[in-house]
């Protein structure tokens, strides 16, 4: 096989403080390793902040697969692109947050057309929250006139099917969206792990993390008049506003004591797992994509699961067969039945698998290295 027969892929990958990306960081790692071929070649391109690149042992692991490793700023942005134009290959961003990265693509057009944007969820459901009132002039400005003049420019949009139907509507986009999402090794996960729920008292997690958008006080008021008394509230606030976590862990002690517990440190996925496993429900009562990886978890081992419509994984999972619950239905729930019917909980798990397992997920991803690597020039 001649050495012009090969095709580069270059995969932008930002390291934040955020515990989760590492967490993606070796999804990826998995992904190349499974659904590589011998005429594709992948190089993984690291930025972040200083101290992830120089602390994070996992990072430096895999650091050493990469071919370059950078602290994110306007003029490294510029310094990578200008060392990718010699070469011949696509680029894949994985996630579209970061601002200078966005005013750089926006000055730089050409480089756009060799670009392929992954969806992680937050960084396209950020900008489609017109009701809530979050949202500032600032990021409607910078969503309106920057990311949206730059993501009309990629090569493809990748993501879950609901993440691209939302991408279509809100940016214009025409056919160029392909299917994507990271793996998980849910059959490992499944097989080191007995499901051992509480039939005394139940246990429901309210998700996720320490954002606002998240609603945690409408949730923990909806449970403390509904839920059963000694039913035990589990809150994951790993990341997010400090302020914010105080918050709910102050009104969520208020209101149900010593049943009330948060979890503040970022557990390895397999110990998270196990404390998904014994949860009887999770609820998730956000209006866009936020724990993702709880949703899949909660779904394999068999929980009942609530969430409000229109966020994308409820429209995505709905779709497939997935039986999720509506949040709007909480109110007026019988908890008596909070625990899912044997039936439903085994056929969600059967459907979350097959999703997950590494056989499809491979399949999804050589699609989308082949119609990406079509077509080839070299430079920007």
């Amino acid at each position: 096989m001649a050495a012009s027969d090969i095709k580069d892929i270059f995969h932008i990958f930002n390291i934040d403080t955020a515990p989760t990306s590492v967490t993606y960081l070796l999804r990826l790692d998995s992904i190349i390793s499974s659904a590589s071929d011998e005429f594709t070649r992948h190089h993984v391109l690291i930025v972040g902040c200083e101290a992830e690149l120089q602390t994070t042992d996992i990072v430096k692991k895999l650091r050493s697969k990469c071919v370059y490793s950078t602290v994110e700023s306007f003029i490294n942005y510029g310094l990578l692109f200008r060392k990718l134009r010699r070469l011949k290959g696509q680029v894949i961003l994985h996630e579209l947050t970061n601002s200078l990265l966005v005013l750089y693509l926006l000055l730089n057009p050409n480089v756009c057309k060799r670009c392929s944007w992954l969806i992680w969820g937050g960084d396209l459901h950020f900008f489609l929250e017109p009701k809530t009132g979050y949202i500032g002039i600032k990021y409607k400005i910078i969503d309106k006139i920057l990311r949206k003049n730059v993501i009309r420019r990629f090569k493809y949009i990748l993501g879950q099917k609901s993440d691209l139907c939302a991408a279509r509507h809100h940016y214009g986009l025409g056919e160029n969206c392909l299917e994507a999402y990271y793996g998980m090794d849910l059959e490992a996960v499944a097989h080191n792990i007995s499901i051992e729920k509480k039939l005394a008292s139940k246990t429901i997690m309210v998700g996720h993390s320490g954002s606002k958008y998240n609603n945690h006080h409408t949730t923990l008021e909806v449970l403390r008049d509904k839920a059963p008394a000694g039913t035990n509230i589990l809150c994951p606030l790993t990341y997010g506003s400090s302020s914010y976590i105080a918050e709910v862990e102050s009104i969520g002690s208020q209101l149900f004591g010593e049943n009330f517990k948060s979890i503040r440190n970022h557990q390895p996925f397999e110990t998270y797992a196990e404390i998904i496993s014994k949860v009887d429900a999770v609820v998730f009562n956000s209006p866009r994509q936020q724990g993702m990886g709880a949703i899949v978890l909660a779904l394999l081992f068999g929980c009942r699961v609530f969430m409000r419509p229109e966020a994308a994984p409820y429209t995505w999972f709905t779709s497939l067969g997935v039986k999720i619950d509506d949040y709007e239905d909480l109110e007026t729930f019988n908890f008596d039945e909070l625990s899912m019917p044997v039936t439903v909980g085994d056929s969600n798990s059967r459907i979350i698998r097959t999703l997950y397992s590494k056989e499809v997920v491979s399949s999804v991803w050589r699609s989308v290295f082949l119609k990406i690597s079509q077509k080839q020039t070299h430079g920007f």
